[in-house]
């Protein structure tokens, strides 16, 4: 039995689809998965092409027009400046197909530095090594906690026990605290405690 067109049926023209998945509510930490395989008849192929992504992921185009509402009634604040979300930690595979290969791990300290932990071994590495590496299979997002200012007034204060709360929980539950001098002490490298605590224009990593 030959496959019959459904618009030869009902008299009605095909139609071209764009699928879109957009977030109705912000959570505060945001996870992105790739599928890095597909599927053909005999076989699981690895993707190996190299995926793009920031520090930085600004979620304003993916959110529903409900989000926007509510982001301005509660918080009285530009929607776009607060749907950002800063990464601290990435998930690299490598290898050429799901029968072979290794999982090693980037990750951010709470005094915002970049260590490799891959096994046993750990080492401080640069941003750009971080950010440029082709296979990266997960990537993880925390939501980033900005300074609001309306006018000349500063309303940091507002949100000041939030912020508090927010890298207090983070620091516990996703990174377990770890500090620099921490992951210093894995790998054998002199830390600095010049540098404990950072500022980024934006907000103070404590």
């Amino acid at each position: 039995m030959k496959p019959t067109i459904i618009d030869q049926i009902f008299n009605i023209k095909l139609l071209s689809l764009d699928k879109c998945i957009t977030i109705n509510e912000l959570s505060p930490i945001l996870i992105i998965n790739f599928k890095r395989f597909t599927a053909t008849f005999d076989s699981i192929d690895k993707l190996l092409h190299k995926v793009n992504y920031n520090d930085l992921l600004n979620v304003t185009s993916y959110i529903t027009s409900d989000l926007f509402t509510a982001n301005d009634k509660s918080q009285n604040i530009n929607s776009s400046t607060n749907n950002l979300y800063k990464l601290y930690a990435v998930i690299n595979h490598i290898g050429d197909n799901l029968n072979s290969g290794h999982y090693y791990l980037y990750i951010r300290s709470s005094d915002n530095r970049w260590f490799l932990v891959d096994d046993a071994h750990c080492q401080h590495v640069s941003s750009s090594e971080v950010l440029n590496h082709p296979e990266v299979f997960m990537l993880f997002y925390a939501k980033k906690v900005i300074s609001i200012t309306i006018g000349n007034q500063c309303l940091i204060d507002r949100i000041e026990e939030n912020r508090k709360n927010f890298y207090h929980v983070s620091n516990k539950v996703l990174h377990s605290s770890i500090s620099s001098k921490e992951l210093s002490f894995i790998s054998n490298e002199p830390s600095d405690d010049s540098i404990a605590e950072v500022s980024d224009g934006e907000e103070t990593l404590m």
